[in-house]
Formats: C-alpha cells, sequence, structure tokens
C-alpha cells in the first residue's frame, strides 16, 4: 500500500458500484482480490488490477487525481474471516 495504491496485494474486496467504460470493468457485488497497481505517465491513469472469483482479470481506473478516499466509494474490504 502506497500514497498512490490503497490496496493490499492478495486482500479481497467487495465491489460497491459498478463502474464499466473505455479503462474499468468492474460490477456491484463481485468480489475481486487486488494483485496490483499502475500509473500511465502521459495520460495520467491510475489502474488497479484484481482477480475475480471467475479466475478473469478486473480493472478499476480513474484518470487524473486519485483522491484519498475515492476508492472506499467503490470498493470495501472483505473479511479474512469472510474470505
Amino acid at each position: 500500500m502506497s500514497s498512490r495504491d490503497p490496496f493490499v496485494a492478495g486482500q479481497t474486496y467487495r465491489v460497491l458500484r459498478t463502474v464499466v467504460d473505455h479503462f474499468s470493468n468492474v460490477r456491484e457485488g463481485q468480489r475481486l482480490r487486488y494483485v496490483g497497481y499502475g500509473f500511465g505517465i502521459y495520460d495520467e491513469i491510475h489502474c488497479f488490477s484484481f482477480f475475480g472469483e471467475d479466475g478473469e482479470r478486473y480493472y478499476w481506473c480513474v484518470q487524473g487525481e486519485l483522491p484519498p478516499t475515492s476508492w472506499c466509494e467503490t470498493f470495501e474490504v472483505v473479511s479474512s474471516h469472510a474470505a
């Protein structure tokens, strides 16, 4: 976890709201395991990568400045007891 990366690798998160656009493809209710972060220096896109329970890769991407709490509006941590 860093100032740009609010997620913890290997942690499972529940998607609270659907975000499907040119870069993102997460849907409300999914349980996703976080795997990594990338930043596009030319287009200023923060991209967070996850694996779903179906084995597919999913992305949540935000262009421009990433507010420190914006991820909380889209994801919640799934307790290790519930995972």
